[in-house]
């Protein structure tokens, strides 16, 4: 059984700094608050840096309190806010520097 799923692309820039974006983090609402987010973002960003990403990038709803302290205590850091260009939806952009 799946219970959460992440999704991140190559948006390095040309001639730019090697950078990844997480377009998708999801975890089965059943079993929210348990960890799963958490352990798939650290897996992820792990899998992120072996592939050889020096920086990811990310933007989530801006009300998205619980997303957004995952995210924030992981090391990501705020860097703007805007709107998704899909729905206009208000949302808060972060960058995370890999280690390398």
């Amino acid at each position: 059984m799946i219970h959460g799923f992440a999704l991140a692309t190559d948006r390095t820039p040309p001639k730019g700094v090697a950078t990844a974006r997480l377009t998708l983090l999801a975890v089965d609402p059943t079993i929210q608050a348990r960890g799963v987010g958490r352990a798939l973002l650290a897996d992820t960003t792990c899998s992120l840096e072996m592939a050889g990403f020096v920086e990811a990038t990310l933007s989530v709803l801006e009300q998205n309190g619980a997303a957004r302290k995952i995210y924030e205590d992981a090391g990501w850091r705020l860097t703007g806010e805007g709107v998704f260009e899909d729905t206009g939806r208000p949302c808060v952009h972060y960058l995370l520097r890999l280690r390398h």
